[in-house]
């Protein structure tokens, strides 16, 4: 039914579907009004920046780049310290050693941005090649997050599962 909305279920109803644009996210969970917090998700994905200018397709992605830098700084930190508690838990360490290379903590923001400024580096020789498609800029930007959001959740996930196993003595 076009227009119509209905709730995904999972955990707080963190997201809601709707037939016309899709996923979007549900910020009453969090205490927030629904409808800034959508507003704010439709800004960040916004399609204008097809037709543009070079200089307004980096102004498009540079506006966008602080908010997406707090979403994976913030799912990072949690994701670092879930990471801690799980491998503390899994005792797997031995006295002396480190759970992470601290140069690693530094250079995966430098990282995370340099992947960032590829996304306009690659719309930008899309365009450059006439290889355009309707939100070229949100898809990639959409698929950044979600790559970068993977690779931040990764480790705590791994680590997490296997002190699920060793709990429930599906390995020793």
């Amino acid at each position: 039914m076009p227009g119509s909305c209905r709730e995904m279920r999972g955990p707080n109803q963190l997201f809601q579907a709707t037939a016309k644009n899709g996923p979007r996210l549900n910020g009453s969970a969090f205490g927030w009004s629904d409808t800034s917090m959508n507003r704010a998700w439709r800004w960040l994905f916004d399609v204008s920046s097809n037709k543009q200018s070079p200089a307004a397709i980096v102004l498009w992605w540079e506006a966008r780049r602080i908010p997406f830098n707090l979403i994976v700084g913030v799912i990072g930190l949690c994701s670092l310290l879930l990471f801690f508690v799980f491998i503390h838990w899994a005792g797997v360490l031995k006295p002396g050693e480190d759970a992470v290379e601290p140069i690693g903590l530094l250079a995966a923001p430098v990282l995370i941005n340099i992947a960032y400024t590829g996304g306009w580096v690659g719309q930008l020789a899309l365009r450059t090649l006439r290889i355009e498609f309707p939100a070229v800029g949100p898809t990639l930007l959409r698929a950044g997050l979600v790559l970068s959001l993977g690779v931040a959740i990764f480790p705590s996930a791994f680590w997490g599962g296997y002190c699920l196993l060793r709990l429930f003595s599906v390995i020793g």
